[in-house]
Formats: C-alpha cells, sequence, structure tokens
C-alpha cells in the first residue's frame, strides 16, 4: 500500500506540473466556458449516471470480494469521467482548449492504471 500511495503522489506531481505547462504552451483558461446550459445539464445528467453506476457496481464487487482494492473500482469511474468531460469541451467548447488538459490526464491515469494492474501492490 505504501508503494501506491507513492506512485500516486508521483503522479499526481507530474499532472500538476504539466497542467502548468500546457496552460502556458496552449494559452488555457479554464475560467471560460462557453458550453451552452444544455450542453452543460447533458453533462451533469451524464457524470450523475456514471457516478450512480460506480457506486452500484462498488457495492457490488465489495459485497462479493473479501480482499476488495477501492483503486480497482476508482480508477475506472475517474476514467469514464475524465473521457466524458474531455469529449464534452472538446465538442461543445473547442476553443477554450480545456480539453487538452482533460486528455492528457486520462492518458496519465492510464498509465497510472497499467502501473497498478501490472504491479500488484499487497
Amino acid at each position: 500500500m505504501k508503494h501506491l500511495i507513492i506512485i500516486g503522489l508521483i503522479f499526481v506531481v507530474i499532472m500538476i506540473i504539466s497542467e502548468q505547462i500546457l496552460k502556458r504552451k496552449f494559452k488555457i483558461n479554464r475560467e471560460i466556458n462557453e458550453m451552452s446550459k444544455v450542453n452543460k445539464r447533458v453533462q451533469f445528467i451524464a457524470l450523475t449516471v456514471i457516478f450512480i453506476v460506480y457506486m452500484v457496481a462498488s457495492l457490488v464487487v465489495a459485497s462479493k470480494d473479501e480482499e476488495f482494492n477501492i483503486v480497482y473500482t476508482l480508477l475506472p469511474f475517474i476514467l469514464a469521467n475524465s473521457l466524458l468531460r474531455a469529449f464534452m469541451q472538446w465538442n461543445y467548447n473547442r476553443s477554450a482548449k480545456i480539453w487538452i488538459t482533460d486528455l492528457f490526464g486520462l492518458l496519465l491515469l492510464v498509465v497510472f492504471l497499467v502501473i497498478v494492474l501490472l504491479f500488484p501492490i499487497r
């Protein structure tokens, strides 16, 4: 578990630093959000559905598996969440370029997930 925390902290630091670099390079301003209210509402509903599915899946897996590790359900939830947000930003708010940082964060999360799955930490 100690190794997982260390790897997680390293990825958080990498994400923070890389997001700042991407913001400067592409002149990304997260305060600008040109999405219409309808699109924001669709995104909110989709994120809510993803969260409900995550909660149900976590409860089912936790009740059936005695050696349940929250990482195995939390990371796919964050992946789905990030992918939906990046898609919505790319599709409806492309000029703000927020989707670039979202996709890069998604890429880092996939790398983290692969590391966690390939090298099980006990």
